[in-house]
């Protein structure tokens, strides 16, 4: 079972899916859980939206998205995209164990300045 922290009605609420990963990679299941993600939060144009390339290193997750990932957070405002990044950071913290922080890249190179949100940063919750 993965709990899923999508985007419902100005706030984060998760969503328990039963799926079964016995033959899967961690990384084909991040990139499950966060295409799932993106659908249950209905992000603009979440079918355009491509996750190309994940990876890790320790406690970080690598998401390489799609251009399209940027205007879907440009169209949804800057508190949504906020929930949307925390929601993918909870998520991939809690169902994938080491990880503790996310970093976003843009068709395979670091995201530009400006925007919704910041992406050139690595996403982290707070320590509890």
């Amino acid at each position: 079972m993965i709990k899923i922290y999508h985007v419902e009605d100005d706030t984060i609420s998760d969503s328990e899916i039963q799926k079964n990963f016995i033959s899967r990679t961690p990384e084909d299941n991040i990139r499950y859980a966060v295409t799932e993600l993106l659908s249950l939060s209905e992000v603009p144009n979440s079918d355009k939206i491509k996750l190309l390339h994940v990876f890790r290193n320790n406690d970080t997750a690598f998401l390489d998205m799609s251009g399209q990932f940027v205007s879907a957070l440009d169209s949804m405002g800057q508190r949504k995209s906020q929930l949307l990044l925390t929601g993918i950071v909870r998520t991939l913290q809690e169902n994938f164990s080491p990880i503790e922080q996310v970093k976003f890249l843009i068709d395979s190179m670091p995201p530009k300045s400006g925007g919704t949100v910041e992406l050139g940063r690595a996403w982290k919750m707070p320590k509890r």
